[in-house]
C-alpha cells in the first residue's frame, strides 16, 4: 500500500512538472496575464479610439485619482524616461527599434532562465519569472507589431492613470497591465534575493557558532 501511494505521489510530482506544461510551472499565470494585457489594451483602443488629451476627460473610476486613458507610448515602460523630442521623427524610430531589441533580448533571457528553475522546483520563482515574461511578452508585441500604418497607431498601448497629487499636477504614471506585471515581478524578485540571502547568511553563522562551540567543547574534554 505504501509503495502505491509513493508511485503516485511520484506520478503526480511528474505531471507538475514536465517543463512549461506543468502546472507548478505557472506558464498559465503568464498566457492568462499575457491575454489580459493584449485584451484590455484593445478594448481601451477601440472604446476611446484617439489619444486622450486631457487625461480628466478620460474614463473616471475614483475621481481625482484614478481614470481610464488612452495613450500610445514608443518609449519605455511608463513613458518618455529620457525627454527624447517626439517630433524627430528618424529618432524616435530608432530608440523604438532598440527597444524592440532589447525587449526580444530581455524575453528570451527570461525564458531561459525560467526554464532553468523549473528543475529546482521553486514555486515562488517560477511565478515571479511568470510575471516577467507575461509583461515583457505583452508590451513586446505592441512595440514590434503596433505602427500606424498597420493598425493605426503606434507603440504600446497605455490607458491607467493615476493623480497622487491631485489632478492640477502631472499625473503619477500611465502604464498598463503589462507594465504592472513587470513592476511586480521586479519588486518580488528583488524581496526574494534580499530574504534568501539574509537567510543563507544566518544559516551559515549559525553553522560557524555550532562548529566553534563543537571545537570549545573538544578542547575543554583535552584539557580535562
Amino acid at each position: 500500500m505504501e509503495g502505491k501511494t509513493n508511485g503516485t505521489a511520484k506520478k503526480r510530482a511528474k505531471i507538475e512538472w514536465k517543463g512549461f506544461l506543468g502546472f507548478g510551472s505557472y506558464a498559465w499565470m503568464a498566457l492568462l496575464l499575457f491575454a489580459i494585457d493584449i485584451a484590455t489594451k484593445w478594448v481601451v483602443q477601440t472604446t476611446l479610439k484617439t489619444d486622450t488629451l486631457i487625461y480628466t476627460d478620460g474614463i473616471k473610476m475614483i475621481d481625482g485619482f484614478w481614470y481610464i486613458v488612452l495613450s500610445h507610448n514608443t518609449f519605455a515602460a511608463f513613458g518618455n524616461w529620457f525627454n527624447i523630442d517626439a517630433s524627430n521623427e528618424a529618432l524616435v524610430i530608432g530608440v523604438r527599434i532598440a527597444l524592440i531589441l532589447v525587449s526580444w533580448l530581455m524575453s528570451a533571457v527570461i525564458l531561459w532562465y525560467w526554464g532553468t528553475r523549473l528543475k529546482k522546483k521553486d514555486r515562488l520563482m517560477n511565478a515571479i519569472m511568470a510575471l516577467l515574461f507575461a509583461g515583457a511578452i505583452g508590451n513586446l508585441i505592441d512595440r514590434t507589431f503596433y505602427w500606424k500604418s498597420t493598425v493605426g497607431f503606434d507603440g504600446v498601448v497605455d490607458f491607467m492613470c493615476f493623480y497622487l497629487l491631485g489632478t492640477d499636477k502631472a499625473p503619477f504614471a500611465i502604464f498598463n497591465v503589462a507594465d504592472s506585471c513587470l513592476t511586480i515581478g521586479i519588486v518580488m524578485l528583488i524581496v526574494l534575493i534580499l530574504v534568501r540571502d539574509i537567510k543563507k547568511g544566518n544559516k551559515e553563522t549559525a553553522a560557524e557558532q555550532r562548529k566553534e562551540q563543537l571545537g570549545d567543547g573538544e578542547k575543554n574534554s583535552e584539557g580535562k
